[in-house]
């Protein structure tokens, strides 16, 4: 899969589903005092973010969309090969402290321990009755955690190819802390002049 690719099929739909959440916000406002807040909109978000997590997972774990998985699958391998996304932290606009949104994602209790995936199975098989579920720290998390696999797969694939590995549209509600990534935004760059008339760009 080339860069263009994935930001058409996957990246382009994480934006579609930030800005969702992002207008949600308006209501309930993001701080810790709101976390256990819970709403017929976060049961939306958490069911339309949670199916594209496990999407996301899938395809960064090499399953076959067409094969029939489960999250233990996936955290047996991203666990496996990219061991570091358990201690990734996001930063959220407007919050002072980042949070980690795998933090404690253990292979044997995948379901148990990814913040947020069980909710996400209570409500996508009962949605009256677990409503409660559907709260704003679980749908916040689970953002979080498909912002994070979205990183990892727009860098896997554009190693690949050598290509830029920065998305067209960037996320305007999360930033990835201690994240490498080969290309400078041009929103990053700043232009110089010396006296010599000569332009000098830097990140």
């Amino acid at each position: 899969m080339n860069r263009e690719t994935f930001l058409q099929n996957y990246w382009n739909y994480y934006i579609v589903l930030e800005k969702k959440f992002i207008s949600s916000t308006n209501y309930v406002a993001v701080n810790e005092d709101n976390y256990n807040t819970y709403s017929f909109e976060f049961v939306n978000l958490i069911l339309l973010i949670g199916s594209e997590l496990d999407v996301t997972m899938k395809l960064l774990s090499n399953i076959p969309q067409t094969v029939s998985s489960k999250i233990c699958a996936y955290a047996d391998y991203i666990l496996t090969h990219y061991p570091d996304i358990v201690t990734r932290e996001v930063k959220i606009q407007g919050l002072d402290s980042p949070i980690k949104p795998f933090e404690g994602w253990d292979k044997n209790k995948s379901s148990d321990t990814l913040k947020g995936w069980k909710a996400y199975n209570n409500v996508k098989h009962g949605r009256v009755e677990n409503i409660k579920d559907a709260k704003l720290e679980y749908v916040l998390n689970l953002l979080a955690c498909l912002y994070i696999i979205e990183n990892y797969l727009l860098k896997k694939f554009t190693e690949q190819l050598n290509e830029m590995d920065i998305p067209d549209e960037d996320s305007k509600f999360f930033s990835l802390l201690n994240w490498h990534r080969r290309y400078t935004p041009a929103k990053d760059l700043v232009f110089k002049s010396t006296e010599n008339d000569e332009v000098i760009i830097g990140g």
